[in-house]
Formats: structure tokens, C-alpha cells, sequence
């Protein structure tokens, strides 16, 4: 191999930089939306919805407000499967956590008990 076939140090070096900085920019990336994405489901609201209705025969069964805008709502089967979703002031939907034995509280009314 003569001097021509290789390349000059300042662009192996440039080009090495490069990579570097392209490599952390993916790995920050991916731990800023590690948390919004963690089970890897996301999607609109409704095409969410579908799919667990379909696939688990999950409804939903609760629904609250976070203090930083987001929906956050349980999806649960008869049988006792359950999805909890979260969505995002941005209309993005995605599933958070899931499991089994979900189970319907009895109602309490406020006010003083009987």
C-alpha cells in the first residue's frame, strides 16, 4: 500500500469526530424518548384503542388528567387483562404498563358513612 492509497490523517480524524458526535446525538435521542416509548407501542389514541379491544377485548375502565397535560387511562378485559396508556398534549398514545387480575372496586359515595 503506497501514500496514495491511504487517507490523510486529518480526514480519518474529521471523519472520526463525526461519527462520534452522530453516535451520542442517537444515544441521547433515545434516552430523552426512552420514557414516552418504553414498551415500544405508541400511536394515535384511537388505533391504540382498536388494537387492544381487538387483540385483549380490553375497554376502557378509567381516565385522569396529569398535572403536565397528559391523558392517562386504563384499558381492562372481563377476564381480567389490563393496559394502562398514556397521551401526550401531542395526540401521540402509547401503552405504559400492562397486566393481569384487574378488578372493579365497589363504588363509595362521599360524604358520611352509613
Amino acid at each position: 500500500m503506497n501514500m496514495r492509497d491511504r487517507a490523510p490523517q486529518g480526514l480519518l480524524e474529521a471523519v472520526l469526530k463525526t461519527l462520534l458526535k452522530l453516535s451520542l446525538l442517537s444515544l441521547i435521542a433515545v434516552l430523552v424518548a426512552a420514557p414516552a416509548m418504553a414498551s415500544g407501542v405508541c400511536a394515535d389514541r384511537a388505533r391504540l384503542a382498536q388494537q387492544l379491544e381487538r387483540k385483549y377485548k380490553e375497554t376502557p375502565r378509567a381516565i385522569g388528567l396529569s398535572s403536565e397535560g397528559r391523558v392517562v387511562e386504563v384499558f381492562a378485559s372481563e377476564s381480567g387483562s389490563w393496559t394502562m396508556i398514556v397521551t401526550y398534549p401531542n395526540g401521540i398514545s402509547c401503552a405504559i404498563d400492562s397486566g393481569e387480575a384487574w378488578e372493579r372496586l365497589p363504588l363509595r359515595l362521599a360524604g358520611p358513612a352509613a
